[in-house]
């Protein structure tokens, strides 16, 4: 013979509220047995449906459609959990895409705590999907996408590092062994974006020249990128790099060389 639970010993056998209980009740969704007297009556079945309904709760499911679902088939069920699955990767990497904003922002402001454009910086980073967009005129169809995902992401905590410790150098000699560490760093994360592409010759060359395209035209950016950017010095830093490469190869070279 099955269990038989009152509704308060249900309640508290299911982490629910009697009212809560009574509710499910009046919607139909949690219909239990009634005794000659009328009371509620709940068996282990009912339980095993209760926990169903708090299930689809838990992921979002509204309760005018629990019930569907607690009678769908499996097909029908595995479609609505993919359906909410793509919600919550939509969802997450919204979120993602926040905390990267805010990241960079916090960074930024302990970095430079007299700065008084905090909320300013806030808004360039929560544009900067939109603003993004404006790059594409420099990718072809192939390549677009890695470069979007550099934009949008940059910078990096790698690339914030690497940003703050050259512009650190850039005010004092750094000795061969620096140096060499920072045009590794350097040629490292640029060649990061690469990683992403399949082992294709003229992608590559695309992807290549789009950055190149863009970094020449970077007067045209939009002024949020542009701020972005230079927040970070790129360009006093490319050309510190370049100085310092050549210097390298000069030193490498030996003298009495032509």
């Amino acid at each position: 013979m099955s269990q038989s639970y009152r509704v308060r010993e249900f309640a508290d056998l299911g982490g629910v509220t009697v009212k809560a209980l009574l509710h499910y009740d009046r919607l139909g969704l949690l219909v239990p047995a009634r005794t000659p007297a009328g009371h509620r009556r709940y068996s282990s079945r009912d339980l095993d449906r209760l926990r169903g309904i708090l299930a689809l709760k838990r992921i979002g499911v509204p309760l005018r459609q629990i019930g569907r679902l607690l009678e769908a088939t499996p097909a029908l069920l595995a479609s609505r959990l993919r359906e909410d699955r793509q919600v919550l990767a939509r969802e997450t990497e919204r979120l993602r895409r926040l905390d990267h904003a805010l990241a960079v922002v916090e960074e930024s402001i302990r970095h430079a705590p007299a700065d008084r454009t905090g909320l300013n910086r806030l808004a360039d980073a929560l544009d900067m999907e939109r603003e993004t967009a404006g790059m594409r005129r420099y990718f072809s169809d192939g390549v677009w996408g890695i470069a979007k995902r550099f934009y949008e992401s940059w910078p990096t905590a790698e690339w914030i590092a690497f940003c703050r410790d050259a512009a650190a150098a850039m005010r004092e000699s750094p000795d061969r062994t620096r140096a060499l560490e920072l045009v590794r760093r350097w040629n490292s994360l640029g060649n990061s974006v690469w990683s992403e592409l399949p082992a294709d010759p003229r992608l590559s060359r695309e992807l290549h020249e789009g950055f190149a395209r863009a970094w020449r035209d970077r007067q045209n950016w939009s002024d949020t990128l542009k701020r972005r950017f230079g927040d970070y010095r790129v360009g006093e830093i490319a050309a510190f790099v370049g100085r310092v490469s050549a210097g390298l190869l000069t030193s490498a070279s030996g003298p009495g060389t032509d």
